[in-house]
C-alpha cells in the first residue's frame, strides 16, 4: 500500500503535468491566433466588423471551398507549431536538458506572445475596434429624425399596375469597368452592364461616366443588402449577421417594397441558385411579401425525370444560366396573368460572381459560358465578363426577342442593383491601396417615370436605402415627400441625406445606437434553434433509479452559459408509458448544487400497456419560459 507521502508526490507530478501541457496549450493558442489574425487580413484585406462577423458567423452556409483555406492556412500551422513544441519537449527530456520544463515554455510562450500580441494589435487597428465600440455605445438621434415610416405614408399605386423585375447582381460593382467609364481598370469587364447603364438610369447625369451607390455599414453583405435596397434601412441585429432564420419574425414593424407590392396584389417569386433559407431570406421574403421561392432547395426537389431538376454545382447550389433560364420559363408563365391585370414581381439573385476565402485568386464560379481561355488568365475576371453578358443577353431577350409579349415588356421595369461591393481577397486590392471610390452597379430600366429637371443634368449620391422608394416610383407610385425609410426617390428633386450631409456622415450615424431602429427589430434572443447554433443550450445529466415503491428522478449536473443570461424557475419531468398516457411531474431544488430531483411514487405513474416507460426532463428558463429538455431516459420496473 502506498504511503500517503508517495500519494501525494504522485498528485503533485500529476499536477505538474497537467501545468505544463496546459502551458503549452496555451503557448501553441498564440500561434493558432497569430496565423488566424494573418489569414483573416490575408483573405479580407478591407473588411468591417459586421462584414466580418457576417462572414465567419456564415461559414456554415459557404462552399467547403471557402472554408478549407481557413484550415490550410491557421489550423494546420498550429497543429505543426504543437508537433514541434511536442518533438522539442521530447529532445529536452531526452537528453535530460536542466529545466527543461521551464525552457520550453518560455521559449515557445515568448515565441507565441511575440507573434500573436503586434498581430492582434494589427488586427484591432485593421477592424477599427475603438470606431466600431464607440459606435456601439453612442446614441444618436439622425435615424430617428430621417426615418420615414412608410406606413404612414398614403402611397398611390399608378392606374395601372407596373410589372417588376428586380435582379440583386452578387458583388457587381462599377468598379469593373475601365477607367474611361468610371472604373478602376485599364480593360472593361462588363462592357454590356455598362452600356445598360448609360443607355437607361443610373442617375449620373450629363456625366459621361459610370455612376453607382455608395456601399455603407450594415448594407455590405447579401441578406444586409437585399435588405437594405427593400426597406431602406440598415440590417442591424443583436443576433449576429446570418441569424434571423432561427427567428420566427422578420422585422415584423417594418413595412418593405415586397408588403406594398403584395398589398396591390402583385404575384411575387423569389429566384437564388443558393437555399434561401440561407442569412433568413426565406424567412424575410415570406413574411415580407408572401413571395413564391425557387431556389435551389425547389430545383432540387423535383423529380429526376424533370429536366429543370438540378443538383449541386459545388459552388453554391445551380449556376447562373440556369437561373436566367428559370427567369425566362417563369416570366412566359406568368404573361399571360399579367395581361389580364395581375402584376409579378419577379425578384432574382445572381452568385457565380461570389468571393472565395481561397487566398489564391480562384474567386467566381466559372461555367461553361465563359472564356474559357480567359479563365486560365483571369479567373475572376472571365466570371464578371460572363455575368455581364448573361445578364445583358437576359435583358435584350425579354425587351427584343418577340418571345415576351410587347405589351408585357413595355409595362415592365427591370431593376438591376450591385448587392455589395466584392470581398474578394485579392482581385481588388489595388483599387483599395489606391482609394478608388468603389460602388455597387445601378440600372432602372423602362422607368414608368423620368428623372425631374432639376436633377436630370446632375449627378446623383446615393445609396441602397435610396432603391426601395425609386422602385416604386420607377413603377408609377405617388410618394409624398418622395422619401420612405432612410431612402429617397432618385428620380425626384428631393436630396438623398447622402447628398445632404455626406457620405461619411450618414455611415457614422447609422453604426450608432438608434430608438427607430431598436423598436423596428423584434428578436427573440432565446429562441431554441439559435441557443443551439451558439451553443448556449444549457447542460445536464437526467437519471431514473427504480426503487421498491417509487422511482427516483434527477437532473444533476446543470451547466448554465454564461451567454444563456437566465436562470431556471423549476425543472419537471414527463414520464410517457409506452404505447399508454403520460404524466408530468414537478422537480424540486436538491440543496444548494442546482440539481433537481423527486421521489416519484410508482403508483402515480400513468399505466404502462407494454415496454415500459420513457422520461423526459425539462429545466423551465426564469425570464425566456423555454422548457430545455435533455436526454430522454427509458425504464421499467423490473
Amino acid at each position: 500500500m502506498e504511503s500517503p507521502s508517495t500519494k501525494k508526490s504522485k498528485i503533485k507530478t500529476a499536477l505538474k503535468a497537467v501545468g505544463i501541457v496546459l502551458a503549452l496549450l496555451f503557448a501553441d493558442l498564440l500561434f493558432f491566433g497569430f496565423f488566424s489574425v494573418l489569414w483573416v487580413m490575408r483573405s479580407f484585406p478591407y473588411i468591417s466588423v459586421p462584414e466580418a462577423i457576417s462572414t465567419l458567423m456564415s461559414l456554415s452556409g459557404t462552399p467547403a471551398s471557402s472554408i478549407m483555406p481557413f484550415i490550410y492556412s491557421a489550423v494546420i500551422p498550429s497543429v505543426v507549431v504543437a508537433v514541434v513544441i511536442a518533438i522539442t519537449y521530447l529532445l529536452l527530456f531526452l537528453f535530460k536538458v536542466k529545466r527543461r520544463n521551464l525552457i520550453c515554455i518560455l521559449t515557445f510562450t515568448l515565441s507565441g506572445l511575440v507573434a500573436a500580441v503586434p498581430s492582434l494589435a494589427a488586427f484591432w487597428n485593421y477592424l477599427d475596434l475603438t470606431t466600431y465600440i464607440k459606435a456601439m455605445m453612442t446614441e444618436s438621434s439622425f435615424v430617428d429624425e430621417h426615418y420615414v415610416d412608410p406606413a404612414s405614408i398614403e402611397l398611390e399605386a399608378p392606374e395601372k399596375p407596373r410589372n417588376l423585375i428586380f435582379l440583386f447582381l452578387e458583388s457587381m460593382e462599377t468598379t469593373y469597368a475601365d477607367v474611361e467609364n468610371g472604373g478602376y481598370f485599364d480593360y472593361n469587364y462588363i462592357p454590356e452592364l455598362t452600356e445598360l447603364a448609360e443607355t437607361y438610369d443610373d442617375f449620373s447625369g450629363n456625366s459621361s461616366v459610370l455612376n453607382g451607390s455608395h456601399c455603407l455599414e450594415y448594407t455590405s453583405w447579401t441578406m444586409a443588402a437585399m435588405f437594405a435596397h427593400t426597406s431602406g434601412l440598415p440590417f442591424k441585429t443583436i443576433l449576429g449577421q446570418n441569424n434571423m432564420d432561427t427567428q420566427e419574425t422578420f422585422f415584423p414593424n417594418v413595412m418593405a417594397l415586397g408588403d406594398v407590392l403584395a398589398n396591390d396584389g402583385y404575384d411575387q417569386t423569389f429566384f437564388c441558385g443558393s437555399d434561401a433559407t440561407f442569412g433568413g431570406r426565406r424567412l424575410y421574403l415570406s413574411e415580407h411579401g408572401g413571395f413564391a421561392f425557387r431556389d435551389y432547395v425547389y430545383y432540387h426537389g423535383l423529380p429526376s425525370s424533370d429536366p429543370d431538376r438540378v443538383n449541386h454545382d459545388g459552388w453554391w447550389g445551380y449556376e447562373d444560366f440556369r437561373l436566367f433560364d428559370f427567369l425566362k420559363e417563369t416570366i412566359l408563365e406568368k404573361q399571360e396573368a399579367a395581361l389580364a391585370g395581375n402584376p409579378f414581381n419577379i425578384t432574382g439573385l445572381t452568385v457565380d460572381t461570389h468571393f472565395n476565402t481561397n487566398v489564391k485568386d480562384d474567386d467566381g464560379h466559372p461555367c461553361y459560358l465563359c472564356d474559357q481561355q480567359m479563365v486560365q488568365e483571369d479567373r475572376y475576371g472571365a466570371v464578371i465578363s460572363c455575368s455581364s453578358r448573361q445578364i445583358s443577353q437576359f435583358v435584350d431577350w425579354f425587351y427584343s426577342s418577340g418571345e415576351v409579349n410587347k405589351e408585357v415588356s413595355d409595362n415592365t421595369t427591370m431593376v438591376l442593383v450591385g448587392d455589395h461591393v466584392s470581398m474578394t481577397p485579392r482581385w481588388l486590392i489595388e483599387a483599395d491601396r489606391d482609394n478608388f471610390d468603389r460602388r455597387t452597379y445601378y440600372c432602372f430600366i423602362n422607368s414608368a417615370v423620368e428623372v425631374a429637371p432639376e436633377k436630370a443634368d446632375l449627378t446623383r449620391e446615393y445609396c441602397a436605402f435610396d432603391t426601395y422608394p425609386t422602385t416604386l416610383a420607377a413603377l408609377g407610385y405617388s410618394i409624398p415627400g418622395d422619401r420612405l425609410g432612410l431612402g429617397t426617390n432618385l428620380y425626384s428633386a428631393t436630396p438623398t441625406l447622402i447628398e445632404q450631409f455626406g457620405v461619411d456622415t450618414v455611415n457614422t450615424e447609422i453604426q450608432n445606437r438608434s430608438d427607430t431602429l431598436e423598436s423596428l427589430l423584434e428578436v427573440d434572443e432565446f429562441n431554441m434553434t439559435y441557443l443551439a447554433r451558439k451553443g448556449w443550450l444549457p447542460t445536464a445529466t437526467p437519471t431514473i433509479e427504480v426503487k421498491e415503491s417509487d422511482i427516483h428522478a434527477v437532473l444533476a449536473d446543470i451547466g448554465k452559459p454564461v451567454e444563456l443570461r437566465e436562470g431556471f424557475v423549476g425543472a419537471t419531468v414527463t414520464i410517457s408509458a409506452i404505447g399508454g398516457e403520460e404524466k408530468t411531474f414537478d422537480l424540486q431544488l436538491l440543496g444548494d448544487n442546482w440539481n433537481y430531483g423527486a421521489d416519484i411514487p410508482i403508483a402515480e405513474l400513468p399505466e404502462a400497456k407494454a415496454w415500459g416507460y420513457k422520461a423526459e426532463f425539462h429545466l423551465l428558463g426564469e425570464n425566456s419560459g423555454n422548457a430545455y429538455s435533455f436526454d430522454i431516459v427509458e425504464f421499467d420496473l423490473d
